[in-house]
This record gives C-alpha cells, structure tokens and sequence, in this order.
C-alpha cells in the first residue's frame, strides 16, 4: 500500500513537473502550435519583446478565472493532483504528489536560475 502510494506519488510529480516546466518557462505551447497550424492572435508582437506566452495569457484574460487557474504554477498543480488522486481513487496522491511537485518545480526554477547567473 505505502510502495504504491509512493511510486503512484513519484510518477504523478515528474510528469506534472515537466508540464509546468513546459507550460511556465518555454514557449514549447506556441511553437509546437505554429508547427501545427494553430494561429496566436495577438501574441507576435508580445512575443518579439520576450513576453512568455503565460504571461501573455494573464495580461490579456487576467479577468478569467480558468486563465487564472492555468496561468497560476500552485493552481495548476493543485487540480493536476486532484485529478491524479481521482484517478488512483486515493486522496493521500493528491497530498504526496502536490508537495513533491511544488518542491521539484521550483527546485528546478532554481537551478535554472543558478545556471543562468
């Protein structure tokens, strides 16, 4: 029971945290969308001046609260793990998996901040 819960947890966090790294600090969204055909209406100019495409979602929707939730990295990983904890129909995976991917997020964050520096 503890081993599942954990490797279930562990799972969780490294895939979450490879969408927020994805979502939050690259604009991987935009381009692979572009590649693919999708239009961002407005966003070029914002782009040209280095406005990630987050950032550019909650300038222009701020008053949206789904763009609120998607555009917030604890909001986002708040409902990534209830959806996790749904989905191994154990509420302790939602506990577990929330704090390790806060941790490894913003552990990351700060590596990357290091490495830049």
């Amino acid at each position: 029971m503890i081993l599942s819960l954990l490797v279930d947890s562990f799972t969780c966090s490294f895939i979450f945290v490879f969408i927020l790294v994805v979502w939050n600090d690259t604009n991987a969204i935009v381009e692979y969308g572009r590649l693919f055909g999708l239009k961002f209406c407005g966003y070029k100019t914002q782009e040209e001046i280095g406005i990630k495409f987050v950032d550019f979602l909650e300038i222009r929707y701020g008053d949206n609260f789904l763009i609120r939730l998607i555009t917030c990295p604890i909001c986002l990983t708040v409902w990534l793990c209830l959806a996790a904890a749904i989905y191994y129909e154990n509420y302790l995976v939602f506990f577990v998996s929330f704090y390790l991917t806060m941790t490894l997020y913003f552990a990351f964050k700060k590596l990357l901040k290091w490495s830049d520096d």
